[in-house]
């Protein structure tokens, strides 16, 4: 029957398939059929599943924004713990450098009793912090002050005794009740005059100068950047044979490659912060334990991602290589390793990025590394000192990012 069409006609065929084609492809939704129908109703079981099981809610998002910010607003601003020894003060924009050193904090005043108020000394002063019936704030006042106060307004009156040149003032941050020196207040705990400012809640700078020194997270971000270099190091040596025995291409025998490829999803399945528990168990505390962690926990993905690398070669160059008589290493060193040598830096450049962010909470279970500071910051609420640390870390990731991206550019 395909005799009797005439030319025009095929043209005409012709003509409306490239319509039609064309028509699917600048379609903007697929063509309905049974299949996505059914795709449809399989996936959107699936999501409403899972968000029934995660109580995902739009409505408890925005009523938690509020608590959201007052969060971060405790984070700033960022403070850091600096090394004894290490602080300055430079004065702007002068840029005069004076060595500085924490503060000693405040004593805490004593409530007095009447018995003590009875055996005062001369010279001694007697002071009372008055807690209203109207809630407000507490305050201190003088014994004139206190005998005019009407009874029924006071909800709590309390004596202290200071000795001369001293005198009770309240705390800026918690109203805490404390002795200082005559002329000066109170925050944190920290006595600081007018014209001064208590920052990082223990140093006393002047008016125009800022605080500098060697914070004391550096060093254990220092340790951790040496827990990912050796845990990733030691995991891409241990990965290769395992990526060997699980690439479909490469493993001698299916049975290999099954048990291989089961053992790889074992170690998977157990977090990295598991492992260093087990480490630390094995090992005691320290950051070996965390190096042991990483080389572990990482092996399993390392090992995966090196043996796709492995079955993406092409079996051509490695006939090619075979044919001139070479033996397996020859074949595996000529033919396999420059073909997938890309993938493989790639892949580990990414296990390294990886495993930096991994040793950075390793700490909270005594593996080394900055996660034992982070974790005593968060349990002392000292969250502006969080956010500082928070800050150097994301310095660091970023510094790794940018040579990471370059060390890719020249290998690829």
């Amino acid at each position: 029957m395909m005799k009797n069409v005439s030319p025009r006609d095929k043209a005409k065929v012709k003509n409306e398939s490239i319509e039609q084609i064309r028509s699917d492809l600048i379609r903007p939704f697929p063509k309905l059929s049974w299949k996505l129908i059914g795709t449809l109703i399989i996936l959107s079981s699936i999501l409403s599943w899972s968000i029934s099981s995660t109580e995902a809610n739009p409505q408890r998002l925005v009523e938690g924004v509020p608590k959201l910010i007052d969060f971060v607003l405790r984070l700033m601003p960022p403070e850091f713990e600096f090394t004894d020894g290490s602080e300055r003060a430079i004065m702007l924009p002068s840029f005069e450098i004076r060595e500085i050193s924490r503060t000693p904090k405040a004593e805490r005043a004593k409530k007095a009793n009447d018995e003590k108020i009875a055996e005062m000394t001369e010279g001694q002063l007697l002071f009372y912090v008055l807690d209203t019936a109207s809630g407000e704030p507490l305050q201190v006042i003088s014994p004139e002050e206190a005998a005019a106060i009407n009874p029924d307004d006071v909800k709590a009156i309390r004596p202290y005794i200071v000795d001369a040149g001293f005198e009770i003032v309240l705390d800026d941050w918690d109203e805490s009740v404390m002795v200082v020196e005559e002329g000066k207040n109170v925050v944190n705990a920290v006595p600081y005059s007018d014209g001064q400012m208590v920052v990082a809640k223990r140093y006393l700078l002047e008016q125009g100068e800022i605080l500098i020194g060697y914070p004391t997270i550096i060093d254990s971000i220092i340790e951790t950047m040496q827990i990912a270099i050796i845990g990733t190091l030691g995991a891409i040596l241990v990965s290769i044979p395992f990526a060997l025995l699980a690439a479909r291409n490469i493993s001698p025998h299916p049975v290999v490659y099954q048990v291989t490829r089961l053992f790889l999803n074992v170690l998977r399945s157990i977090p990295t912060l598991i492992w260093a528990l087990i480490m630390v168990s094995a090992v005691g505390l320290g950051p070996f334990a965390g190096v042991m962690a990483l080389i572990i926990g990482s092996l399993g993905s390392t090992a995966k991602l090196y043996a796709e690398s492995f079955e993406q070669i092409d079996p051509a160059q490695v006939a090619a290589v075979r044919a001139t008589g070479s033996n397996q290493i020859q074949v595996f060193n000529f033919a396999v390793i420059p073909q997938a040598f890309p993938l493989l830096a790639t892949y580990s450049l990414l296990s390294f990025e990886s495993n930096v962010r991994e040793s950075s909470i390793l700490g909270i279970v005594g593996a080394g590394g900055v996660g034992f500071i982070i974790q005593k910051y968060t349990s002392l609420f000292q969250f502006q000192r969080l956010m500082g640390a928070v800050i150097i870390l994301a310095i660091m990731v970023t510094i790794i990012d940018r040579l990471s991206d370059q060390i890719r550019k020249r290998i690829i």
